[in-house]
């Protein structure tokens, strides 16, 4: 009982920082969201793909979304 009260002692002191990492995290998340509409990421997207890299619609619109979140000109991203 002493532990779960110091543990819920600690927890409401740090209610305001939660909030604030959860403020975050829901900007954030807003973002990539609106970089995923914005570029049409469909399970099209998602599809297997030869391995060859040419044509690949999934990895090009990934690219355009990591520029948009990141408010740059251009992205290169590539799953090793």
């Amino acid at each position: 009982p002493a532990v779960y009260a110091r543990g819920e002692k600690v927890l409401e002191g740090l209610k305001d920082r939660f909030a604030a990492i959860d403020q975050v995290a829901e900007h954030n998340q807003a973002k990539v969201l609106w970089a995923m509409q914005k570029n049409r990421v469909s399970a099209a997207c998602f599809a297997a793909t030869t391995g060859y890299g040419y044509d690949d619609y999934g990895r090009d619109n990934l690219e355009r979304v990591y520029a948009d979140v990141f408010h740059t000109e251009a992205a290169l991203v590539r799953p090793q």
